[in-house]
C-alpha cells in the first residue's frame, strides 16, 4: 500500500505511532506537495484528450453552453452523432474515476 501524506513534519511524526502494528511506514520522499492535476486527463486516450481540449476551448462546458455537438463536429472533423458518443465516453471515463462506488 502506497499513500501520500500531506502535513507538517511534526504532525506526521505525531501520527506514525498511532498506526496499527501491521503497518510499517517507509519514507520514500519528502518535499513540497504538488497535486497530480493531470491524473484524470491521463486516463483518457490521446484522441479523447484532444477532443476534450477542443470542447473546453470552444465553450461546450460553459454556462450557458457556447458550443454544440455540431460546432465540435466541425472543429474535429466528424459527425454530430459521433461527437455525442465521444463526449459520453469521455465523461463516463472521467466520472468513473471520481465517483465512489
Amino acid at each position: 500500500l502506497r499513500v501520500t501524506v500531506v502535513g507538517t513534519e511534526a504532525k506526521i511524526r505525531q501520527a506514525i505511532p498511532e498506526l496499527p502494528d501491521a503497518l510499517r511506514p517507509k519514507l520514500e520522499h519528502t518535499g513540497d506537495y504538488e497535486p497530480e492535476n493531470d491524473r484524470l486527463f491521463s486516463v483518457l486516450t490521446d484522441r479523447q484528450q484532444d477532443i476534450l481540449q477542443v470542447a473546453v476551448r470552444e465553450g461546450y462546458y460553459d454556462v450557458p453552453r457556447e458550443a454544440t455537438h455540431e460546432d465540435l463536429a466541425q472543429e474535429i472533423g466528424c459527425s454530430k452523432s459521433n461527437v455525442g458518443e465521444l463526449m459520453r465516453r469521455i465523461e463516463a471515463q472521467i466520472l468513473t474515476e471520481v465517483t465512489p462506488y
